[in-house]
Parts: C-alpha cells; structure tokens; sequence
C-alpha cells in the first residue's frame, strides 16, 4: 500500500474547491470534526483571545470581534494531534504551547503551528503523559509523568530533561512553580514536594530536595507562586474531598485558614489574586490569603464544575467546565457561555444515516464479547444540529449499560432501535425513548443461568418490507424479527448452534440475513420472504472449511452487501468476498474468496495483515474499508485498486483505529475513530431511480471559481455529454454513480472560454434523457 504524503494531500485538500455540495457546509474534499466541546479542561488568556482546550480541540474567544472560534486537527492549519491535557501562553512570544496527553507538544504562534514531537517519539518505559505546563521567559516547563522537560519556546526545541525521582529514577511531577523570592522550583509530585534552588543543575536529582509539609500523605498535585508565599494542594489519592491547601511563608507551611476540603482542580496566579477551583466552586484569594470572590452557579439554572478557572486584565473570570463548555462571569455575576455544539462523547461504536441524518452509540464490547460497562449514550446530527440522549436527559437509559449497534428507520431517520449488550433493545422516536424491548414485551429472551435478567442484543437491520431483524446472544431463538405493526416473532437456529454467541447482521439482496459469530463461523438464515411460515425457512452454518464457506482468519469483524449483491467480509486476515450469496442454497460456489491487489507487480490478498474493522459502499460502488490500526482505505469497486488512503500522519483523521464507518445522501463518509467522529465531503453520492431532473452547480462559473462543476440527479451509468452551442464535443463521460464532476476543461485539457455550454444526459438503455446549460464566465 502506498501512503500519500501530508504535504500533498493537505495541498490537495486546500486547492480543492470550497463550494459546498449541501453536506453540513462542507466542500468537496474537505473534512469536518464532529467533536464534544462542553467538558473543556483548560483555560488561558492570550493577548486579545482567551482559549479553552478540550481533550479533543482548542475553542477561542476573540475579543477584538466577538467571535468564537475553534482549532483542531481538522482545521485548514490544524493541530497536530488530540488529547490535548493542558494549555498555557507565553507572552513575551506571543505562543500558546499545547500540551497533548501522549506527550505530543504543538506551539502555536499566530497563524504557524509549530509541532514537536520528540517526547512522544522517545521510547520511555511507564506512565508518559503531560500534566501540566508552567512558563517562565521564554522556557516552557512540562510537568511529565516521569520527570519534567524543558522546552525552549524561542528556538522551539526540546532544552533539556529533569529525572528527579529518587536515584534519578522517574515520579509523576503533576504541576511545577518558579518561587522569585527564593529563586526556587517548586514541583508537586505524587510522592511529595520537592524543590530546587535554579541555578543548580536542575538535571542532577541531588539538587531536588523534598519539602517537609504537614500531614501523613505525600501526594501533591497542584502548586503556585503567589505574592511572595508558595501554595501547594495535598491530596490523598483516590478519595474525594481530600484535599488541602499549604502555603509557605518563608520557611513555614501552615494550612491556608480559608481552604475546605473540597476536590481543588486548579489553581492560577492572575496579577494580584490568586484563583482556585474544586468540583463545584470558583474562588479568588486576596495576597493575604482571605477571600475576593467566590462563585457555585453561571445562573440560577446552571451550577459549576470548573476543571480551571482564570481572571483576565479585565477582572472578568473565564472557566473551564467540565460539563457545560467554557464560560465568562463578570461583575455582574451573571455568566455568558462560549461553546460549540457536538456530541455528548467522543466515544462510538456504531453509526448508522438515513439520508443526511446520522445516528451514532457509545458502547460496545471487547473483542471477545465481554462487557465494558459504559454508560448508555447515543447522539444523532441532522442540519448542523446535535441531539444528545443519556441517563443526564433520558432517565430510562440509567441502568442500560453498552449500546453497540444502532439502525435507523429507512423511512423516518429520527425513528432509530439500539441493541445493548445485557440490558435490551430500545427504540427511540423524535427525540424520546419510546420503549425498551425485553421479554416482557417481545420475543427477546434472557441468557439462562445469569439470575439478573441479561438480554444481549449484538445486531440489528431493517429489511426491504421495513421489518426489523435484531441477533439475540447466547439464547435459544438468537434471530428475533419486529414488524412495522409492532408485531414480534422469533426463530430456532438451534441446528447452527446451540445458544451461540452472536453480534452483527446483514441483509442481502435476496432478503437473506447473515449472522456474525464470536467464533469463525458465519450464520445464513432465508425465510424465502415468508416470516409467518416456518415450513419453507432454510438456515446454514459457513466455517473456514474449503466448500463450506473458506472463511478467514479467525473471526468475522464486519460485513457488507454492495451494489452488485456481493457480500464482502472483514476479518483478522484481511478483504473476503462471497461473489454469489444466493448460491448458499441454490447451489454454486459460496465460499469467501480473498480479494486480490496488485502491487510492485505482485498479486496480494487486500489488506491481509489488517483487522478490517468497517466496510461501506458509496455511490460508485467503491469500498471505504477501516481498520483497527491502519486508518482507512478507498477502494475500487473490485477491491483491486487503492484510490486513497486517510491516516492520522497524513490527513485530519482523528486515529488510525476505526470503529465504523457511514456514508450521507449527500456523499459525506463519517468515520468513527477511537477518538471520535470526523467526516470526508467526498462527491460520490447514489443515483437516482430516475432521470428526472438536473442539478448543475457552481451555474454561472465565475472568474474567481477554479474548482469543479457538479452535475447531479444521476442515473447509474448515465452518459454525460457536454458540447458548445455549436454542437462540438467538448467532454463527455459515464456516471458511476449519481453525480459527476466536470474540471472546466475541453478534450485537449485546456480551460474552457467564456460562453454557454449545453449538458445532455441520457440513460444506459437511451430510454430517459435530460439537457442542461452551463454558463461559464473568464
């Protein structure tokens, strides 16, 4: 496989054009985030902005025109990575360092960027994370899992290392303080305060001395310089509403009279006052130690849950919530909120879209099936807007635990069923949970021998006739199928197995639906379109065996039916396609051959090195194919060719490990990383039914205009002709799929001239047709 490089993808990508094709104000080939922006973890003032990081991307107020604004890897000149765990702003260089949890670093400087990346490419055994950053001149401290490195802001390099743990060994330096009055740093680690005079050789671990401060626990996590007096939190870790606040004053501590013993999260020098938050307060401390300002509430609605807090030159205090975004107090005591809309998480399991309409669920499972225990959320987006469902909203989603498939109504994209591991199939319409399906009320049955009432749901698909098909795990009836009336039935395929575990489906072409199972075998089940009558059903069961389905690897991670009826397979092992599943029963080869590639010369089976995670057919009948540590691959209709290949080094991708992958009416592919949702405006959309009517767009093109012309409305395999008013052929090519894309160019790849173009559209068979006209302006 080839990897195209950053520079040229990211070139390609800004060049393209910026039209937007309808798709949530994207353009053709350019990329959106589809990130949380309410549980912001760091708030800083630079200059005229004021920034706030969530775990995923930068938002940012700017003062000099009231916008709010955000940076992320998306973005044009984006960040270099996510997991962001800390900001801070070094003014003298007009940089706001970024600090990411794998130790990535990026500095920001007006419109550059500037990554470094050498912590996080040094191999360092243990726990390899940035806590926090202190910047004192032009040298910004990074407090690290095990030690703290020094970078220098001016040459934007790495300065130096400090391993000042015991012996030189590694310790969690969790915040650090540069102490003027004694020319000391300070650092809060979770074995204790240590200190270290700075003109000693801050490399050397003899030089860090532990402080002796009251109390029987070490851990220290939280520290500031502050009018002349070092204040340090002490917390025992692990439990709540430990904590308490130390300050040195010369060379006493004593705990600071005006403390409580709440959970503190930060605490920032801002000029002449010292700011500290806990889980559910933000306070301001006067230099002698008593109380400015204090606050529990934005507005008599919306309570606090500062992870950091600030006070800009203003006097106007600027949080970042943990649950609620970043907000703004001012005298008033009346807050104003700057945030983003998005999803509730950036955790996801599974999508599913019905035309523009996109659902997705935060749950799933290990790769052996075994509960993860994460709270039941989903989320939908339809026109920029997002809605969040969890136990917060919806409080009979509190017990459920694990919704790991989703599948949305053909016909109505805010009516959606969700499969749980354990806990049931619910259904949500227009915004609520209308009901949890359960044995009760269905034909769904309980796992024998548990005694809690565990109900695993590990697939669900909605057939042509609008009927819901949902997979039952480790019971007796493990396919079970609702109608549109609200009807249920179940069916044995105790032959296949007996009380198997089993996870995703898909239906065929000829209704048939195909079971996924934790082991290497692969269910098939036709009812021969006859639901009531059990008499005519047929049911086989695929394994590894050569004649009997040749399945690969070691189990199948995902399936999909293209447009042509094949069935393509992902596993441990790569790309497998059964070209015919109807010959399942009616006799023909069936088994999974490999889908073959050609590269350097020599004939490859697609990605068999891979965990294939998702495959997704657009418009073109091309496959999007994910995987879990590769990034995603567009490939061709046959598989036989790589058109693209999107990972975190060289595109917006969030991760290289995809968990699903969907495409949009109107051609946007989502794809649902480990570290979120991010999509990809592509131009291949499904044809139409029918040649009714064409859209033709940019139409005028004019002179500022240098991307393409859509023509959309398509039939499949429509021939497009384009010629001038005299009739002379200027391009012309065949529709794979429902909309092209013209470049502007004759047939001798020259641009053409100012003048009207006429478009005519005709059908594969001649028997439907269509004409337009293109106004082109230079």
């Amino acid at each position: 496989m080839k990897f195209p490089g950053r520079i040229s993808l990211v070139f390609f990508i800004l060049i393209a054009s910026l039209v937007a094709v309808d798709a949530q104000n994207a353009g053709y080939n350019q990329w959106l985030d589809h990130l949380p922006y309410k549980q912001c973890i760091s708030v800083a003032e630079a200059g005229s902005r004021i920034y706030s990081a969530t775990p995923y991307s930068l938002i940012y107020f700017d003062k000099t025109d009231n916008s709010l604004n955000r940076l992320n890897k998306v973005s044009p000149t984006g960040l270099s990575d996510v997991g962001i765990s800390s900001i801070a702003y070094c003014s003298s260089l007009n940089t706001l360092v970024v600090a990411y949890s794998n130790t990535n670093v990026d500095l920001v400087k007006g419109a550059d960027i500037i990554n470094i990346p050498d912590i996080k490419r040094k191999q360092i055994l243990g726990n390899k994370t940035i806590n926090s950053i202190l910047v004192v001149d032009k040298l910004a401290y990074l407090a690290c899992g095990f030690g703290i490195v020094v970078v220098d802001l001016a040459k934007n390099e790495i300065k130096d290392t400090y391993y000042i743990g015991s012996s030189g060994s590694q310790t969690n330096v969790l915040s650090i303080a540069f102490h003027q009055p004694d020319n000391k740093f300070y650092a809060a680690t979770e074995k204790g305060m240590l200190s270290a005079n700075a003109n000693s050789n801050l490399a050397y671990f003899v030089n860090w001395n532990k402080e002796n401060i009251t109390g029987p626990n070490d851990y220290t996590n939280l520290i500031a310089s502050f009018s002349g007096k070092v204040y340090v939190n002490k917390t025992v870790s692990g439990i709540w509403d430990s904590d308490s606040i130390f300050v040195k004053d010369g060379e006493k501590w004593s705990k600071l009279k005006q403390s409580d013993a709440a959970n503190h999260t930060s605490m920032q020098v801002c000029g002449d006052r010292l700011v500290i938050s806990n889980a559910y307060q933000v306070r301001s401390y006067k230099s002698d130690g008593t109380i400015d300002a204090s606050f529990t509430q934005y507005n008599p609605t919306v309570l606090v849950h500062p992870n950091d807090a600030i006070i800009d030159k203003e006097g106007k205090f600027w949080v970042a919530d943990n649950e609620q975004g970043m907000w703004s107090i001012g005298s008033d005591q009346v807050g104003q909120n700057y945030t983003y809309d998005g999803p509730s998480s950036s955790l996801v399991a599974a999508m599913d879209i019905v035309g523009k309409q996109m659902w997705a669920v935060a749950g799933g499972t290990t790769a052996r099936f075994a509960n993860l225990w994460r709270n039941a959320e989903s989320y939908t987006l339809l026109n920029n807007s997002w809605k969040n469902f969890n136990r917060l909203n919806i409080p009979g989603m509190d017990p459920v635990r694990d919704i790991m498939c989703v599948v949305a109504d053909p016909n109505d994209g805010n009516h959606a069923f969700m499969g749980s591991w354990g806990f049931g199939l619910l259904e949500f319409e227009n915004g609520a949970l209308k009901k949890i399906y359960n044995p009760q009320n269905s034909t769904l049955q309980y796992i024998d021998g548990y005694g809690d009432g565990t109900l695993r749901i590990g697939g669900a698909a909605i057939d042509q006739n609008n009927n819901l098909w949902v997979t039952n795990s480790e019971v007796y009836n493990i396919l079970s199928m609702r109608k549109p009336t609200g009807e249920w039935k179940s069916f044995n395929l105790s032959s296949l197995g007996n009380t198997p575990v089993v996870a995703g489906i898909v239906i065929d072409h000829e209704n048939q639906k195909w079971i996924q199972t934790r082991d290497l075998t692969l269910f098939v089940f036709n009812d021969n379109n006859t639901p009531d009558n059990t008499a005519d059903d047929k049911m086989l069961k695929l394994t590894n065996s050569v004649g009997n389905g040749a399945l690969a690897g070691t189990g199948i991670s995902c399936m999909t039916v293209d447009r042509n009826g094949e069935l393509w397979l992902g596993s441990d092992q790569g790309v497998t396609r059964i070209a015919s599943p109807g010959n399942v029963f009616n006799g023909g080869d069936y088994d999974a051959h490999p889908v073959e590639i050609v590269i350097d010369g020599f004939i490859h089976s697609l990605l068999a090195t891979e965990l294939i995670t998702a495959i997704t057919v657009n418009g073109n009948n091309e496959k999007w194919i994910g995987t879990e540590k590769a990034g995603v691959f567009l490939m061709s209709a046959d598989g036989g060719k790589e058109l693209m290949h999107f990972t975190a080094e060289n595109s917006p991708l969030l991760s290289n490990s995809i968990q699903s992958i969907k495409i949009s009416s109107s051609g946007e592919v989502y794809f649902g990383t480990s570290s979120g949702i991010v999509s990809y405006q592509d131009y291949k959309v499904e044809s139409k039914s029918t040649l009714d009517s064409l859209f033709i767009y940019p139409n005028p093109v004019r002179p500022d205009y240098q991307g393409p012309v859509f023509i959309s409305n398509l039939v499949n395999e429509s021939n497009i002709k384009i010629t001038d008013v005299s009739g002379a052929l200027v391009w012309e090519t065949l529709a794979q799929g429902g909309q092209v894309l013209w470049d502007g160019s004759d047939l001798e790849h020259r641009r053409v001239n100012t003048g009207i173009y006429l478009v005519f559209v005709t059908n594969a068979d001649g028997s439907q047709k269509k004409t337009g006209k293109i106004l082109f302006v230079r």
